[in-house]
């Protein structure tokens, strides 16, 4: 799914710069497991946009 990923890049980080240019109304963070790998998804919540996205490392980026 490589070629998912790469595609969707541009659209993820158009609706990543509009989120923090909103209120955010609601973040959550749930520990999932990948491949046996525990990793985190986080969903950040607006009034007009909702995202989750998932990471391997939990870092300061990541949200």
């Amino acid at each position: 799914m490589a070629w998912f990923s790469k595609k969707s890049k541009p659209t993820l980080n158009k609706i990543k710069n509009e989120i923090l240019k909103q209120a955010v109304i609601n973040e959550g963070e749930t520990p999932i497991t990948v491949n046996g790998k525990l990793c985190s998804a986080i969903g950040v919540f607006t009034k007009d946009l909702s995202l989750v996205d998932s990471f391997v490392n939990r870092t300061l980026d990541s949200f």
